[in-house]
């Protein structure tokens, strides 16, 4: 563990000091760890399962998982399951060193053990394991704050979804909805320290790999902190929005103002080679946890309450961001405090820098690899950058000009 002040910096993967040989069978652990997650899982839900569903022979081995299913519906709801202690296995250090992950400790962030925490990380991006495991899988987290319990609130249906509910209850994760959050904070009433995500789905429509677009107009989650006394923990998290690249932004703004709807394109890397696939890009994860935000239990709290302790949280959240920023960006603008949207714009920043030469260290290839994969670069970027061209609003009123002559 390294110290800097009072701030602690907490990593469980460290990859400098390790041997060529050992490093590219770490690295494989490290992918087939995260495939497992993104690929295995959902193809034994969506294919593997229907399958032995439809077929005659092969019926009764799912009728069994489905009537538990539907028995153990509650259990997302009802406080979750004990954890089945995956910190510190090799498949959590897997999933840990993919990325990799680091969390930061800030000055002031102590978590009381009497009293029990909500933790609202931003933003929330496509993919949650990064942040599900900075919080479930570390053994440096839990060891820096003694006697607290950490748990993570997710979307429902990962409670519902049978092989899905299993590993998500397993690792500690319960459903996001009120009743959910309550029942957990009041049981067993002190030491839990639960993870949400109040930006949801808008901040992952909103997503962008050149700027940290923060949905905050949510305030259900300071409601339940005054109706059980959770104190408030914000959590930044850079370097998430570089995991996957946006490059159809024009097709997708343009696609927005004449439908009204969001079109979210995101392109990550694929197993054997990193421009094109479904898995994120292995760029550094810093998690910052800031300063708790005292709360006292209210029975009936006010309209006003509620938006008292709002207020105070996010300007919490931006005292983080400009303090956390420089040391991790450079050439960042100022906070748009005129908004609940908040842009904090980040163009030329150190993580994409950081990224590219964490990627040519841990990467070696043969030389006819390296020509293959640039011929295959220069393909891709050129036909984005045409798609992209032709998307453009000036692009659209140059074709409607022609049009019209």
């Amino acid at each position: 563990m390294q110290q800097a002040g009072e701030e602690q910096v907490l990593a469980d993967v460290e990859w400098s000091g390790r041997k060529p040989l050992t490093l590219h069978v770490w690295e494989a652990l490290c992918v087939a760890s995260m495939l497992f997650v993104w690929a295995c899982v959902p193809l034994l839900v969506v294919v593997v399962g229907p399958l032995l569903l439809l077929c005659p022979s092969t019926y009764w081995l799912v009728l069994p998982l489905l009537a538990w299913t539907f028995f153990d519906r509650h259990a997302g709801y009802t406080g979750g399951r004990r954890p089945l202690g995956l910190r510190g296995t090799r498949f959590a250090r897997g999933i840990l060193g993919y990325y990799p992950l680091r969390v930061v400790r800030a000055a002031g962030c102590e978590l009381d053990p009497r009293r029990n925490y909500i933790l609202d990380a931003h933003p929330h991006g496509f993919m949650q394991l990064a942040t599900l495991g900075a919080v479930l899988l570390s053994e440096k987290v839990p060891a820096a704050f003694p006697g607290m319990t950490f748990r993570a609130a997710g979307a429902s249906y990962l409670v519902h979804l049978p092989i899905v509910r299993e590993v998500a209850l397993s690792l500690g994760t319960i459903s996001s909805s009120e009743r959910s959050i309550r029942h957990a904070l009041q049981h067993p009433g002190h030491g839990l320290a639960l993870l949400v995500m109040s930006g949801a789905k808008e901040e992952t429509l909103r997503l962008s790999d050149d700027s940290y677009n923060l949905y905050l107009k949510r305030r259900g989650f300071c409601r339940v902190a005054l109706l059980e006394g959770a104190s408030l923990v914000p959590v930044l998290i850079f370097g998430k929005i570089h995991a996957y690249r946006q490059p159809f932004k024009n097709l997708s703004s343009w696609f927005h103002q004449k439908t009204g709807w969001r079109l979210v394109l995101p392109f990550g890397r694929g197993i054997f080679q990193p421009y094109l696939g479904p898995l994120p890009h292995r760029v550094p994860h810093t998690y910052v946890i800031g300063a708790p935000l005292l709360v006292d239990r209210t029975e009936n709290p006010t309209k006003e309450q509620i938006e008292d302790l709002h207020e105070r949280y996010v300007e919490k959240l931006k005292q983080l961001y400009e303090e956390y920023s420089p040391k991790l960006h450079s050439g960042n603008v100022p906070l748009n405090k005129g908004s609940l949207l908040l842009s904090l714009c980040q163009k030329h920043s150190r993580v994409k820098r950081h990224s590219r030469k964490f990627c040519q260290n841990v990467r070696t290839m043969p030389e006819f690899l390296i020509k293959i994969r640039a011929l295959l670069k220069v393909v891709i970027l050129r036909t984005y950058f045409v798609i992209d061209c032709l998307s453009s609003t000036e692009c659209q009123n140059k074709f409607s000009a022609l049009r019209g002559t």
